[in-house]
């Protein structure tokens, strides 16, 4: 019975295929490395996290080796950007917590200190000069280091914790966007973490070593790959059809509108189309830069151009996969992407 109550919403529900805003004035983003374009860069200066309205500066080159998603958005359209996702996020200290190595001081996580810092953010003007109900997107985009060999893959989750659980997570910090006053959410899904070069099977070509795997070499790196790639799916297939049920039958946030975004279909088009997206000299397994230990002067990068790069080191889109995004994300906001379901 559930079942064919939750297709008859879906039907209905994505017939109305339009979620497009009126005019969309500001862009609001969380999240983690794929994201932040300046806010760890902001801790390292500092050694504290950004005070309620600051301006934090934009960081020269973000861990896609240029500009993130977000941003490039933001430059394309002209909108007002604020952005409070953190490299190193996960979504809430009680499902996977991480520690700054050296430093004994957690990573933010989106539920307890992105979330929050936008809260306290309210009340600058020079911040949000014109935030409205019908104006302003809400994107989330979270999962890498939650599911990734700092969280789930390595079992470093919190006892008892759940692939569901944290899909749940992701709907608790809708809950608060939406007491906030907003009311049109977008939620990426997990990039396809299994082509990452990090995560790629050394017999398919993925890398044999990386400090951000450092076990890799000790591993059956198979059955990483494919643990990895569960982990993924699961959690989007939960997201894909937990929207929705929360949306439209549950009636948790009314009047508002969620949108999904596939950037893991996305991203694997990329991957199996590279001379449609990135051109004739497309490198969809190679890495950019690549690092033989956490010092940057140990940083080498290849001599063909950054831009046929799929990968900018191997956990991160570069910056021209980030272009992609966000010409898909911004598709999506006007209302005719192939990547966007939408659901009000």
């Amino acid at each position: 019975m559930f079942w064919a109550i939750f297709v008859a919403v879906a039907a209905t529900a994505t017939a109305r295929s339009c979620g497009r805003l009126a005019t969309m004035k500001n862009l609001v983003t969380f999240g983690d490395s794929i994201t932040d374009d300046g806010r760890i860069a902001y801790f390292q200066e500092h050694m504290q996290f950004p005070p309620a309205g600051t301006v934090v500066p934009i960081a020269q080159e973000a861990a896609t080796g240029g500009a993130t998603w977000g941003r490039l958005v933001a430059n394309a359209t002209g909108v007002n950007y604020n952005n409070y996702a953190f490299s190193g996020a996960t979504c809430s200290k009680e499902i996977v917590e991480r520690y700054v190595p050296g430093l004994g001081v957690a990573f933010p996580t989106i539920l307890e200190q992105e979330v929050p810092a936008f809260e306290a953010d309210l009340e600058f003007d020079n911040l949000y000069p014109n935030r409205e109900a019908d104006n302003t997107v809400y994107a989330i985009m979270i999962g890498a280091n939650d599911l990734g060999i700092s969280g789930y893959l390595s079992d470093s989750q919190a006892p008892g914790s759940t692939i569901q659980r944290f899909v749940e997570c992701v709907w608790d910090v809708l809950d608060k966007l939406y007491a906030s006053g907003g009311r049109f959410f977008v939620v990426m899904n997990l990039i396809p973490l299994e082509i990452t070069p990090l995560y790629k099977s050394v017999d398919k070509g993925g890398l044999q070593f990386s400090t951000l795997f450092p076990t890799k070499p000790e591993i059956n790196s198979t059955l990483y790959e494919q643990r990895v790639f569960q982990s993924t799916s699961s959690a989007n297939d939960l997201s894909s059809i937990g929207g929705p049920y929360h949306l439209k039958l549950k009636n948790r946030w009314p009047g508002a509108t969620l949108v999904t975004f596939d950037t893991n279909r996305l991203l694997k088009d990329i991957h199996a189309n590279p001379e449609k997206f990135l051109g004739p000299h497309a490198n969809v397994d190679g890495v950019y830069q690549f690092c033989q230990s956490s010092d940057v002067a140990s940083c080498n990068r290849a001599s063909e151009p950054k831009s046929n790069f799929m990968w900018f080191d191997e956990l991160h889109p570069s910056e021209r996969t980030s272009e992609i995004i966000a010409q898909s994300f911004i598709d999506t906001i006007q209302g005719n992407s192939s990547y966007a379901t939408y659901w009000r």
